[in-house]
């Protein structure tokens, strides 16, 4: 488990009381530190070069934040034109939930943790891997790595029919109960996806 220096996360936290925006500077701010921190692990399923100027985040009364970072290479073309192969969509951050995988919280033995130094208190976020394939149907899939080369979740990513936009990565989210929550990612402006994630014990 590595260490991260501060990452803004109490302050940003502190002032959310539902689900919203990270604000732009504090999501750069957060998507540098943690990018240096993670560096080019030997065991990640697949490269990314996380564009670090371009992330999207969402924070929420949990104390939670979520931040994605798109890969420089992913545009609205490759999407259109990837096979079976998986191809880098980005960086997922979390702190504080976990995916939700078939009715359980991700075991932490199957999760890529770091530390984090905030006002002199410790802090744990997890590090994901977002990539994107086509599955047997033939069906456009988002996946989501932590520290196996196997994904931990496969989604489906499917047009919404929204318009098209610039912006590669956006987070966006919903509770759907008292720990249990969905986290929505959209490429493009019309590609979505739904995550289920899960909140620790209150």
């Amino acid at each position: 488990m590595k260490h991260v220096c501060s990452l803004l996360i109490v302050g940003v936290c502190a002032v959310a009381q539902e689900i919203q925006q990270v604000p732009t500077y504090v999501a750069v701010k957060i998507a540098q530190r943690v990018t240096s921190s993670l560096g080019n692990p030997a065991d990640a399923p697949f490269a990314v070069d996380p564009d670090v100027k371009k992330p999207g985040g969402v924070m929420s009364s949990w104390d939670t934040v979520l931040i994605a970072l798109p890969d420089r290479k992913l545009t609205p073309d490759m999407l259109a034109a990837v096979g079976k192969e998986v191809g880098a969509v980005g960086h997922l951050w979390m702190h504080q939930v976990v995916p939700f995988v078939n009715g359980a919280a991700t075991p932490s033995e199957k999760l890529r943790s770091f530390m984090m130094a905030d006002n002199g208190k410790e802090k744990k976020v997890e590090g994901y891997y977002l990539g994107f394939a086509k599955s047997d149907s033939g069906t456009l899939e988002l996946s989501v790595y932590g520290k196996d080369k196997a994904p931990l979740i496969k989604v489906p990513l499917a047009k919404t029919g929204g318009a098209a936009s610039a912006v590669p990565i956006h987070l966006g989210g919903r509770k759907a109960g008292e720990r249990t929550g969905v986290l929505i990612i959209t490429l493009f402006g019309n590609c979505r996806a739904e995550v289920a994630v899960i909140g620790p014990p209150g």
